[in-house]
């Protein structure tokens, strides 16, 4: 892929994929399912965050329709009802994962039993059929809210414990809730991560990031004609707009405040 950017290769984010939809993050199993079969059958090729950081560091060579399908928090249902979805479809996905809750419920929702994390075990699977895993900070928090010292420890915590549990190197950090700042970024940097995911907060267009990448979220209202928009080659209008309506919200935050 000549003249490569980061913004232009579709970086999609998953939360829940589930036959039970209980919120705007769940996306029901048939939806997932025909968003990779028309990823399949259009010629897009999932890559690795890996492969991202390797073609904008090095110039490696991308597929003419790379994707890239990203999934927050760990949920089980990643491992149930996504991975085999993903295999079938021979996609990669990456999970980003959160030491400090694995094989528990997560902080929100607790009714729901999807919303239970993957164990130690699965985690270990995902990586043996050829999955990524990143980290997703300790606990879960606003990073830009904590000191350094508490950001350090999230950070660099997490990547420990994942590389000691699962015997894989992490490179990459989600941050919770898109939420960073250049504080964030230089010490998820000096932490040994070569690459963080973001949503379209603090992201900028004028100067391309690997400690700020933007994702374009999928959700369970996500008709399949507007996905197809997201992965084409208007994804990068797609970010740019949401960033513009970010910032916007942020404006009159301040003017109201």
């Amino acid at each position: 892929m000549a003249n490569l950017s980061i913004y232009n290769v579709p970086v999609l984010m998953y939360h829940r994929v589930n036959p039970v939809v209980i919120d705007r993050n769940t996306v029901h199993t048939d939806n997932f399912a025909a968003q990779l079969e028309y990823l399949h059958n259009g010629g897009f090729q999932t890559i690795s965050l890996s492969q991202l950081y390797q073609a904008f560091t090095k110039q490696q060579p991308l597929p003419p329709k790379p994707v890239i399908l990203t999934f927050d928090d760990g949920y089980i249902d990643n491992f149930i009802y996504a991975l085999p979805l993903l295999l079938r479809y021979k996609m990669k996905g990456a999970v980003f994962v959160i030491p400090g809750m694995i094989g528990d419920r997560c902080g929100w929702l607790h009714e729901h039993d999807c919303n239970r994390l993957m164990s130690w075990d699965q985690l270990k699977e995902w990586t043996a059929a050829g999955m990524e895993i990143g980290s997703h900070t300790v606990n879960h928090p606003m990073l830009s809210r904590l000191t350094d010292e508490e950001i350090a420890h999230e950070l660099c915590v997490s990547k420990e414990t994942l590389e000691r549990e699962l015997a894989t190197t992490i490179d990459f950090v989600c941050y919770p809730y898109g939420d960073l700042d250049d504080r964030v970024k230089g010490i998820a940097k000096t932490t040994g991560y070569k690459g963080g995911l973001a949503i379209f907060n603090n992201v900028s267009f004028k100067q391309e990031d690997m400690f700020a990448i933007p994702r374009v979220g999928i959700s369970s209202r996500l008709p399949l004609w507007e996905f197809k928009l997201k992965v084409s080659k208007l994804h990068r209008c797609f970010i740019s707009m949401r960033k513009m309506e970010s910032d916007l919200k942020k404006m009159l935050r301040r003017n109201h405040g």
